[in-house]
């Protein structure tokens, strides 16, 4: 009983002391240069949003009963296009920093049920 009422308190400040000093990378440290973070993608906001718009149109399409296949393959395209022609860098999507890896991975996970064709392709772009 005495565990449970001081385990659960200390394992909180173990965790939220180090997250309090480390915060981890802002939206304003995504941009700038090499960070401690890590570097930074070259790709402009532009070509971000777009890979962005992309990624969450495959959701959508995904949530129909009938998804149009074309455009997730065309989605698919597009984000394995930007993953090649920037492979090094972090870029934010959706308040999360992304990498070109985990961009293809999140992918994959998104296409896999009502896209499953698509997998093959973004493994390969994954090699």
């Amino acid at each position: 009983m005495i565990l449970a009422i001081i385990v659960p308190p200390s394992v909180l400040v173990a965790v939220l002391i180090p997250s309090l000093s480390n915060p981890g990378p802002t939206t304003q440290d995504m941009w700038v240069g090499a960070t401690p973070f890590g570097p930074t993608s070259e790709a402009s906001a532009g070509e971000v949003e777009i890979i962005h718009e992309a990624l969450h149109d495959i959701g959508a399409q995904c949530a129909e009963t009938d998804p149009d296949l074309r455009a997730i393959a065309a989605h698919v395209d597009r984000i394995i296009e930007f993953s090649q022609r920037y492979p090094v860098g972090r870029f934010p999507i959706d308040d999360e920093t992304a990498t070109a890896s985990s961009l293809l991975l999140v992918t994959r996970e998104a296409v896999k049920t009502c896209a499953p064709a698509e997998v093959a392709r973004i493994d390969a772009a994954r090699q």
